[in-house]
């Protein structure tokens, strides 16, 4: 027999899953993204306006701001990428042999990934399928935080002049 996702949804209300979950979430306390505030626990470090590195500091202790969040990792159509597939190679110059294809070797500007390289994954995430309001509420915050950060971006783009991202769909209710 095959469960269906309320299967699943009252079977972890039942074990409490849902209320452990939720306890850990509200335990972790400020190094939740959800239990902060923009501009209070933590803001934009100085010194990187060139729009390609944006930390930010903890106010509390000057430190980089670390969080955690939470979220149901969603599949690729979605934009999830947990690899390096399409993106083999990085900076450099390699010469590829082939020769089955076009009968001779070809060379590019790229060098084989290597454990030093910097490959980037991409995690997209959404609100938990089936979360109990409470959880619902933990993910929204987390938005709100992160709406928060944007808000104070499109001020700054605007006061120097220079956009560095331009609004996404969901950041813009319009």
């Amino acid at each position: 027999m095959q469960l269906t996702p309320e299967d699943i949804y009252a079977e972890r209300v039942k074990n409490g899953t849902y209320a452990d979950v939720l306890a850990q979430l509200e335990a972790l306390g400020p190094a939740a993204l959800a239990n902060v505030t923009y501009g209070k626990q933590f803001v934009k470090a100085p010194g990187h306006d060139d729009c390609k590195c944006q930390t930010y500091t903890d106010n509390s202790d000057g430190s980089e701001f670390t969080t955690i969040l939470l979220g149901q990792v969603t599949n690729s159509s979605f934009g999830t990428r947990l690899s390096a597939a399409g993106n083999k190679v990085a900076d450099g110059v390699v010469t590829i042999s082939l020769f089955f294809l076009f009968k001779s070797p070809f060379t590019f500007d790229k060098q084989p990934i290597n454990d030093a390289t910097n490959v980037k994954d991409v995690l997209v995430l959404s609100l938990p399928t089936l979360a109990p309001t409470r959880l619902m509420d933990f993910y929204q915050r987390q938005i709100a935080t992160l709406a928060e950060i944007r808000d104070a971006d499109k001020k700054e783009e605007k006061e120097s002049g220079n956009v560095c991202a331009p609004d996404l769909p969901f950041f813009s209710p319009q």
